[in-house]
């Protein structure tokens, strides 16, 4: 392998290493703090919820997870951001979160989750459909949004943790994800 050839290789992973360094230093020394968990399930993360139920329904008493909301949500293919990219079967989606569940309820949790201290009275959410956004506002109720965790979040819930480390970013997006509308969907078809 010629020398120069070895240079532009490593640098080029020095470059992404950097580029990925900027694009999240504000996440890096963002201060975590425990935060109930309550406060942060707003009223668009319907789906963290859902997937408490799941914990509850499989683990707790045994139902096949295919007879779940959270599996019907998961497998609806309308929530897809771009129909024609490669799909993950519910089949595969459960068997990553009890994975999850199984690792934390063995190990603990030993991270924290993202989310965003939202100042406004509103908030602009949007949900999916045939990889189409719609955007709706809802009421700003507790002043945070989830932006990464929800799997995590539920599973501590189930667990009985009161609260759950937080990395708090301060507004940094213009629309959060609402599943809320997507899930009610869900359960009137």
């Amino acid at each position: 392998m010629p020398y120069c050839f070895f240079m532009s290789k490593a640098s080029q992973k020095l470059k992404k290493f950097f580029i990925n360094f900027r694009k999240n230093i504000h996440i890096r020394f963002s201060p975590v703090i425990n935060i109930e968990i309550d406060k942060i399930i707003s009223s668009n993360r319907k789906d963290i919820e859902v997937r408490v139920d799941f914990l509850s329904d499989v683990i707790g008493n045994n139902k096949n997870p295919k007879e779940t909301l959270y599996y019907r949500f998961i497998s609806d293919k309308r929530r897809l951001r771009n129909p024609k990219a490669l799909e993950l079967d519910g089949d595969y989606m459960v068997k990553k979160f009890l994975d999850l569940f199984n690792k934390i309820d063995r190990e603990g949790f030993d991270g924290s989750i993202l989310i965003d201290s939202v100042k406004d009275r509103e908030v602009n959410t949007h949900y999916l459909v045939e990889g189409k956004k719609k955007f709706v506002k809802v009421k700003n109720t507790n002043g945070y949004q989830l932006l990464k965790g929800a799997h995590r979040i539920a599973i501590q819930k189930y667990l009985g943790e009161i609260k759950i480390p937080c990395r708090v970013l301060p507004g940094s997006k213009t629309s959060y994800s609402n599943y809320s509308i997507f899930i009610n969907d869900i359960m009137n078809t």
